[in-house]
């Protein structure tokens, strides 16, 4: 019984060491950007003003939110990590949800097929078939995307899953989240 017990705790161990493994590994070549609640990190290859011009918020939308994040409309990794951040308060006043303490990764992929190849790894959805646009690990506490399907409704989407997950205590089920995460990819916009 004693040998079976070890034998378990020493699977679980290489397990979760191969896990962490593939999920993290890549991390030292990429570029990281830090902001109020998000840690960018950019694969090598991610052009970081494209990425910015996808998910730049209106003129107006700065306006209001000038206050909060000051800067330009020019490029600067800044005004890229301020850009997430003003994402995330506008799906919380969507949503009406305010989580506390929020400090999430989002990795953003040169290539959907790299980001559909990591869901298989760490994900272990070998059956995946490559739909997905974007999607959140909680357990790793990360949005996981690519340059080719980063917007700002997908984003959001995530940004809606983060906040559903922080905000609640207990878990919630995933069609509760789906239709917050929608609601919120829906009115980011409004």
């Amino acid at each position: 019984m004693k040998t079976r017990k070890s034998v378990f705790l020493l699977i679980i161990y290489f397990f979760t060491f191969f896990v962490c493994r593939i999920a993290y590994s890549e991390d030292s070549d990429w570029k990281a950007i830090q902001g109020r609640y998000f840690t960018v990190l950019l694969a090598p290859g991610v052009d970081a003003k494209y990425i910015y011009r996808n998910i730049r918020a209106s003129s107006y939308e700065g306006f209001i939110f000038g206050g909060l994040f000051s800067g330009s409309s020019e490029y600067s990794d800044e005004a890229l990590a301020a850009e997430f951040d003003k994402m995330f308060v506008k799906v919380e006043k969507v949503l009406d949800m305010y989580p506390q303490e929020v400090n999430i990764n989002i990795k953003i992929y040169k290539t959907h097929a790299q980001l559909s190849e990591n869901l298989k790894n760490i994900g272990g959805r070998k059956n995946h078939d490559g739909r997905l646009l974007s999607y959140y690990i909680d357990i790793y506490k990360t949005i996981y995307t690519s340059k080719e399907n980063i917007s700002r409704k997908v984003i959001a989407h995530e940004i809606g899953h983060v906040i559903s997950e922080r905000y609640f205590y207990a878990k919630v089920p995933n069609q509760i989240q789906e239709l917050l995460a929608q609601y919120a990819e829906i009115h980011i916009d409004d």
